[in-house]
């Protein structure tokens, strides 16, 4: 039975032999994109004379930039040593990223679109920027009808906030910095989608991994429309990948995902119940505390200072009326359903699948992927760039597939 375990560990990337492994090579890595993403901007924007001021600065960031791919190099070296330098798992992924920037830099829309939703988080910052709470919006509306209001919870629109107080307060320069720290955040969930496959064994669907998430439709067009889905889209991947060997990171992670926007809050039941059948009670009781800790935290000043608005802004996605951006109507809009009843055949089966938890463990990916084709098919509002969160889970529900449900004999004979 132990070697079992240990061998299914082993299929699973579990074990603790990868470069990957270390909180510190992830944490390397952050550094290591978000300061290439600076330099990128601060190199852009070297020309204008209010930002020379900024140039001082270059040094330092370069320094510290060059030290975190050192740090990278350092981890990879120890645990795997130097040969796996020049190996596909290193060469490969950084041969994919190259491709993909150089594809999704020549897609984005003009600096001066207004048209997108991320114009009106621009403007979400500037109302706070104003000393205004961004959630009062709502009491103007009949909780039907979309009229752009801040329905996510605050972590972004603080950023937002930040960077304009920055100096960033003009939409063009503000978009020019953020876009290219979404390009990191698409780029390295690219790069986790290539090493969750990696590391179980199966380098032919890794490569498709990043290849399909990087040039699909559907990320091209979050892409085209400069929005921050790739942000809270990263956390979420990269905290699924923690679990449930480190709950409390993973927990961490997911709550920054959901502080960011939420539309990974149906995933957390799911997580809940397998972090019970992996551990214990109070293990799960700890995953949902850390879980709920980024998004309490960031909360907190609005549902001091004003708690009503708060609630009701986030409670609008439950409620407003049917949408869809395509014309293709859910079931509830066909049937002419609004409010909570229209939300009752999306839950009914998230609570199937739920079920389906509970009797199968250990099928996180599979059972994500069912959860967010759920939420994409059968929401009622829909745009174009839902599709975008049901995506990763494609290859990383394969990836459990074969690990779990395909003789090993079957697949070295394929």
């Amino acid at each position: 039975m132990t070697n079992r375990k240990i061998s299914l560990e082993r299929e699973m990337g579990l074990t603790r032999q990868t470069p990957a492994s270390s909180l510190l090579y992830f944490i390397s890595l952050g550094v290591f994109f978000t300061l290439a993403a600076i330099i990128i901007y601060l190199v852009v924007m070297a020309g204008m004379g209010q930002y020379l001021q900024l140039m001082s600065f270059i040094p330092l960031i370069s320094a510290a930039f060059v030290l975190s791919f050192v740090e990278i190099l350092g981890i990879t070296v120890r645990q795997a040593g130097w040969r796996v330098i020049l190996s596909a798992a290193f060469l490969l992924p950084l041969i994919i990223s190259a491709l993909g920037i150089g594809v999704h830099q020549t897609i984005w829309h003009p600096l001066d679109s207004r048209d997108e939703d991320i114009y009106f988080t621009f403007k979400e910052g500037e109302r706070l920027l104003q000393g205004q709470n961004l959630y009062e919006r709502i009491f103007s509306s009949d909780m039907r009808n979309n009229k752009k209001y801040a329905t996510y919870l605050p972590m972004f629109y603080q950023l937002t906030h930040w960077t304009q107080a920055l100096g960033l307060a003009h939409f063009a320069r503000w978009m020019l910095f953020w876009r290219e720290i979404f390009l990191v955040f698409n780029i390295a969930t690219g790069a986790l989608l290539f090493y969750i496959p990696y590391k179980r064994g199966i380098p032919v669907l890794a490569i498709f991994a990043s290849l399909f998430w990087l040039f699909n439709r559907w990320t091209l067009t979050v892409t085209v429309n400069s929005d921050f889905d790739f942000i809270p889209m990263f956390f979420l991947i990269l905290g699924l990948i923690f679990f449930p060997r480190r709950l409390w990171l993973s927990g961490l992670l997911i709550g920054l995902s959901l502080s960011l926007k939420h539309f990974g809050i149906f995933l957390v039941p799911l997580l809940l119940i397998a972090a019970w059948q992996t551990s214990n009670m109070k293990q799960m009781l700890i995953y949902l505390f850390s879980i709920i800790a980024i998004p309490l935290l960031v909360s907190m000043p609005f549902l001091l200072s004003n708690w009503k608005p708060f609630i009701l802004s986030i409670l609008f996605s439950a409620t407003r009326n049917p949408y869809s951006s395509l014309g293709f109507d859910s079931i509830d809009a066909v049937s002419g359903w609004v409010g909570i009843p229209a939300k009752l055949p999306m839950l009914g089966l998230l609570g199937l699948i739920y079920a389906l938890a509970l009797r199968y463990k250990r099928r996180v990916y599979i059972l994500s992927l069912m959860v967010m084709s759920v939420f994409v098919f059968f929401n009622s509002v829909f745009y174009l760039d839902y599709v975008m969160y049901l995506v990763p889970f494609i290859p990383l529900g394969a990836s459990e597939a074969l690990v779990y449900w395909v003789p090993e004999n079957s697949l070295e004979s394929a």
